[in-house]
């Protein structure tokens, strides 16, 4: 993710780029833990599809 860590952009691309690759919707992946920091734990809900680089 490139977006600048500035007022959540980065977060919001993060669930952006997550549930495009997921298949998902942008407020079915959550922030789990790391708001503020660079490593982030995320949950994903209503998966439709597993991308290929993780199956």
């Amino acid at each position: 993710v490139n977006s600048p860590p500035i007022q959540g952009k980065a977060n919001a691309r993060l669930r952006q780029f997550l549930a495009a690759a997921f298949g998902c919707r942008q407020r079915d992946v959550e922030l789990v833990n790391g708001e503020y920091d660079r490593d982030k734990v995320v949950r994903i809900h209503g998966v439709r599809m597993i991308p290929a680089a993780l199956s």
